[in-house]
């Protein structure tokens, strides 16, 4: 990404400059001092907006998106707005580790379906035009604040809709490829940029090089997760889930 020494005039204006001074400068800037350092920290963004008697997000289209085979897309570590006050040391020193890209294993075992990708809900402005359109962090806060100090998008499962309640409406999905890992695709098509591989083999090795990668056959996505080192059970739940809409082979 770009050198965001100097925000554009949007961001600056909804207030992200505190978000903008940890942007690319490493790990340490979040938590200097490694070990010796603070176990907990506020979150470096600004905190969502909330209206008075309405729901902050369309409940509906959240839960259809996470019944729904995982798409990721990428965004912006600065221009986001954070759902919780603060982030821990542990877990923010796990996801610098490596293991949840190549593995997708978040710093919870285990943890709910809702938490196993970063999700951003992208809400449109409010009533009057007031909040103006934000991106709120609905899951995901470390690993956001992961990419914002290495200065990479955060990908992250991506819902644009209205403030709540719901209008009973869901947008169509593209048809992209469903992740199994942050760095495994499963599906015929991937709008972000990757490498496709036709076996297991191929697929660890391009992931081991950092490679975001696509596979089109079911029993290939399973053989990657399992070669990866996840787990038998937790490697067929997210073949499952990624093949529930019945589009893979």
């Amino acid at each position: 990404m770009t050198d965001r020494s100097q925000l554009p005039d949007h961001l600056a204006h909804l207030g992200h400059l505190e978000a903008a001074r940890f942007f690319g400068r490493g790990v340490e800037a979040l938590f200097p001092g490694g070990d010796e350092a603070a176990l907990v920290r506020p979150v470096p963004w600004s905190r969502a907006a909330r209206l008075q008697h309405v729901e902050p997000w369309d409940s509906q289209l959240v839960a259809d998106a996470l019944r729904a085979p995982p798409m990721l897309g990428e965004v912006d570590p600065i221009d986001l707005f954070a759902g919780q006050p603060s982030i821990i040391l542990p877990a923010f020193r796990y996801y610098t580790q490596g293991r949840y890209r190549r593995t997708g294993e978040t710093y919870e075992p285990g943890s709910r379906v809702g938490n196993r990708f970063p999700f951003i809900y992208r809400r449109e402005a409010g009533p009057d035009g007031w909040p103006r359109p934000q991106n709120l962090i609905l899951a995901g806060h470390h690993r956001s604040a992961v990419a914002l100090a290495l200065g990479e998008p955060v990908r992250a499962i991506v819902v644009e809709g209205p403030w709540g309640p719901s209008r009973g409406t869901t947008p169509a999905r593209p048809p992209d490829a469903a992740a199994l890992t942050p760095l495994l695709f499963l599906g015929e098509t991937l709008s972000l940029d990757h490498v496709s591989a036709s076996n297991a083999i191929e697929a660890v090795a391009a992931i081991e090089a950092g490679e975001t990668v696509l596979v089109a056959d079911v029993t290939v996505g399973l053989e990657t997760l399992l070669l990866l080192g996840v787990d038998d059970g937790e490697a067929a739940d997210r073949v499952r889930r990624a093949t529930r809409v019945g589009r893979h082979r």
